[in-house]
């Protein structure tokens, strides 16, 4: 089982090196592969923060968050909101002030999450926004989660930045970011529930690595796994063509919702279309 194990984490290493044009190469020792991304979301939730304990999330935010961290971590979350006019880019003023608040309330904040791209907007995060970022969480001394699911579906002109591409060039402090990935999206594969905690916190990695035991991967999975995220001729050819097929689908939708009045937002990213229905909202 443990050979498996190895062996599927450095399939996977190198398969999110790959969705990142090999500008960032992962350790599959600092990789602890959970049963979906969920588990792994959850874990490092219960490593990072205790009950009652909060985390600033841009919003809208993907729902099942709640689900994913809330319910069992008893984690918060502090929404901060992003402006449409703005595409709903991370505004780093508004966390500072939603960090402030939160405290003034009692709140202990213990991270920033966000999802990159963005889910349900499909907005790229820049570069500079990244570091913004990591300015941020450096300078309030707390943890940044990023969820990067849709790494491998930008079917834009926007040119994907994972927060590990920013940390490999700018030496920032690596101890206080994790990266959370899984397979259900950019392959797709929802069924083989296969997800990926990636941290640069020894300390951090080692709990997950013994909570990971009760939301495994099954060892037939890890094998044709493996296997598969190994041929990397196949997996380029696929995310080439998964990419063509996802804007091709987006443009045709966002046409059909033109014709009918409805205006959307720019969305570059996974299956997302943010659709402006509020003429339609009576109060």
């Amino acid at each position: 089982m443990k050979a498996f194990w190895f062996l599927c984490s450095q399939a996977v290493a190198g398969f999110m090196g790959q969705i990142l044009r090999e500008s960032v190469s992962f350790d599959p020792s600092q990789i602890v592969l959970t049963s979906g991304a969920t588990p792994s979301m959850e874990i490092l939730s219960f490593c990072l923060a205790d009950p009652g304990n909060a985390f600033l999330v841009p919003s809208p935010y993907y729902p099942g968050w709640d689900r994913d961290i809330k319910w069992c971590t008893g984690v918060e979350f502090v929404p901060v909101p992003c402006r449409s006019t703005d595409n709903f880019n991370v505004s780093i003023p508004a966390l500072e002030r939603a960090y402030t608040q939160a405290k003034k309330r009692g709140l202990k904040i213990r991270a920033v999450l966000i999802a990159n791209p963005t889910n349900p907007t499909g907005h790229v995060l820049s570069r500079d926004t990244l570091i913004d970022l990591l300015d941020f969480v450096t300078e309030t001394n707390i943890h940044l989660i990023s969820d990067e699911v849709f790494a491998g579906s930008i079917h834009g002109e926007s040119k994907f930045v994972s927060v590990a591409e920013i940390l490999e060039s700018e030496g920032i402090d690596k101890s206080r970011v994790h990266i959370v990935y899984g397979l259900s999206k950019d392959l797709p594969l929802p069924g083989f529930r296969v997800g990926v905690m990636h941290s640069y916190n020894e300390t951090v990695t080692a709990a997950p690595t013994k909570l990971a035991r009760f939301s495994s991967v099954s060892a037939p999975t890890q094998q044709l796994l493996t296997v598969m995220l190994s041929d990397k001729q196949f997996i380029s050819n696929y995310l080439e063509v998964n990419r063509q097929r996802m804007r091709r689908m987006y443009l045709l939708f966002v046409d059909a919702l033109k014709q009918l009045g409805i205006g959307c937002a720019n969305s570059e990213a996974g299956f997302h279309c943010w659709a402006d229905m509020s003429r339609y909202i009576t109060l």
